[in-house]
């Protein structure tokens, strides 16, 4: 179980990774950059409880029939990843296209390095979703087996040989670990997930987001859908008074100069 639930773990980094490139150029995503983060961890979830009762069911079912269906929903959740695996590359590559056709991905006044990033992403997506196919068609052979085997029954090299493991299991998931230390995101994004860039190319501090509707309109409506329909989910990018990284650290400075200041009296005339 632990072997299939692996990847899933890896792809939430790289949901992560996606949601703070949405974020620092928010005007050029094509899904709400919060909440793009919440749909793929939903979906991640799904696929989790899947692969958990489909590795339970396979092995420990009591009757054939409990451990066909085990296999289905192995199936499915491994079918289900390369999928979620293409929605979350259209989704980058959607997102690139509009940053590289507006020249903000090599010419702007930001700090962060998007295209870099962006590489990172690519590579730990390709890296993932190779090892998914591997174990998608193995799993689909093995699943078509039945013990005690026959002289007969034909077993794929998939199944028959070790080392398609070592190197499309073993080692791909290493390397993808390297390369994620190698080529750490953080190295090109800002410090702090509330600095973006306007469309002009500058700067911008914004307020940290908090979705203040029900938890079970979350739940079934990550995307917001409903607050599309009415207009009321709010674009906080276009707020025209937000301030830049250099005067957000001012006011900063001048407040806690303030804090002090109030401190000292207080304790001077107790």
């Amino acid at each position: 179980m632990l072997l299939y639930a692996a990847p899933p773990l890896y792809e939430l980094g790289n949901y992560l990774v996606l949601s703070r490139c949405l974020h620092y150029m928010p005007h050029l995503s094509p899904l709400h950059p919060h909440r793009t983060l919440t749909l793929f961890l939903g979906l991640s979830v799904v696929v989790e409880v899947l692969t958990a009762n489909g590795a339970a069911q396979s092995i420990t079912g009591k009757t054939q029939a409990k451990q066909d269906t085990g296999k289905a929903l192995l199936k499915v959740a491994l079918v289900l990843q390369l999928g979620v695996m293409g929605v979350l590359l259209g989704v980058a590559g959607t997102y690139h296209r509009r940053a590289s056709k507006a020249g903000i991905l090599t010419n702007h006044s930001g700090k962060a390095d998007i295209k870099n990033v962006l590489i990172t992403l690519y590579g730990s997506c390709v890296l993932i979703t190779i090892r998914t196919i591997y174990r998608t068609v193995e799993y689909f052979f093995a699943a078509a087996l039945h013990p005690p085997y026959t002289t007969g029954e034909s077993i794929s090299p998939l199944i028959r040989y070790e080392w398609f493991f070592w190197v499309f299991e073993g080692m791909l998931m290493v390397a993808n670990s390297y390369m994620l230390n190698w080529r750490h995101p953080g190295k090109y994004l800002p410090k702090r997930n509330n600095i973006f860039l306007r469309a002009d190319g500058t700067e911008r501090v914004g307020e940290e987001f908090k979705d203040q509707r029900p938890f079970l309109l979350i739940l079934f409506d990550p995307l917001d859908i409903l607050g599309l329909v009415l207009r009321t989910d709010k674009k906080w990018w276009e707020d025209e008074n937000l301030p830049t990284p250099a005067e957000a650290e001012a006011r900063k400075a001048e407040e806690q100069r303030e804090g002090g200041v109030t401190k000292e009296s207080s304790s001077t005339r107790s």
